[in-house]
């Protein structure tokens, strides 16, 4: 019979603990009670809030669409200024890798990367039609890791349409602009998971959301129905969930990683978007019209990387 030393089985023993330990932490999800959630008030005052997008250090840059504006809620101090005015109705805002803002303009019809929010001649133009046609409203967006993007184009308020309906686009890393082939009806919302292989696509026109895998070229397949809701603005957690705005139901949808419904929220407004922010990352940050509201999250968002907040 073959003996150890005890220094070996102490080693092995630990290994075991340490591999059993990360098994654990690695498959189980945080816990998530959705009816627990308290919508919690920022400011108001607004006329129709939209689009938020989290910076590195937790703060949050969203839009007044209808008034033209672009606010900063600062983490820190739970204020909210405005940045930036006569915004062509900028709705869905995201930033890149490298800190840049894109924005889709609804009345300004194109999609821009906003390099300085004090520097309105630096703006630069992503795209601004296809096939020599105007788009209708570009409205939300995500970028992949790899800098390429998608972005969706409804067409709101009965006004004639200037594409030949409503689709979702890509845009690669050259700037070229293809069309999603799908028969969206009116999509809205989109978002991408991290591993860049997965995006859900929200089209309240037809009552449903949806997860494609994205192929290498960027193209969608494997349609998969996540719930049989159509609904506004998406986020992700670090679990996978994802949190989904329905205007209005004033409710919000949370879905796990594997479409199984967690649970439906009854924020008693109409929410229009949701992004994780904050100091720690968990906070969910939520536009609501004419408000905007915070959440105090037991989970991070699934982009979350906070740097350090100090005073100025």
């Amino acid at each position: 019979m073959l003996k150890l030393p005890w220094s070996k089985i102490i080693y092995v023993k630990a290994m075991l603990t340490l591999t059993y330990l990360i098994s654990q932490s690695t498959v189980a999800a945080s816990p998530l009670v959705v009816d627990s959630l308290k919508l919690e008030l920022v400011a108001e005052g607004f006329v129709f809030t939209e689009g938020p997008a989290a910076l590195p250090n937790g703060d949050v840059i969203f839009s007044d669409i209808h008034d033209e504006k672009l606010h900063k809620w600062h983490a820190l101090t739970n204020k909210v200024e405005q940045v930036r005015d006569n915004t062509q109705r900028t709705n869905g805002l995201y930033f890149n890798k490298e800190g840049h803002l894109y924005a889709c303009q609804w009345s300004g019809k194109k999609l821009i990367k906003i390099t300085d929010l004090d520097d309105v001649d630096s703006d630069v133009v992503i795209t601004s039609s296809f096939k020599n046609k105007p788009y209708n409203q570009p409205n939300d967006l995500w970028i992949s890791g790899n800098g390429s993007l998608y972005f969706t184009d409804p067409n709101y308020g009965k006004k004639k349409l200037t594409q030949d309906g409503e689709h979702v686009y890509f845009v690669d890393t050259n700037n070229q602009v293809s069309r999603v082939k799908d028969s969206f009806i009116r999509p809205n919302g989109i978002i991408g998971h991290i591993d860049n292989k997965t995006l859900y696509i929200t089209d309240p026109g037809a009552g449903k959301t949806y997860r494609y895998h994205i192929t290498n070229n960027g193209e969608l397949e494997n349609k998969t129905l996540v719930i049989n809701k159509g609904g506004d603005g998406m986020t992700l957690d670090e679990d996978g969930r994802l949190y989904l705005t329905i205007p209005k139901e004033r409710a919000l949808v949370v879905i796990d990683a594997n479409n199984e419904l967690v649970g439906i929220k009854d924020l008693g407004v109409k929410a229009t978007n949701v992004t994780f922010a904050g100091v720690d990352g968990k906070t969910l940050f939520v536009t609501a019209q004419k408000q905007v509201f915070k959440i105090d999250m037991p989970v991070k968002g699934m982009y979350t990387q906070v740097h350090q907040v100090t005073h100025h």
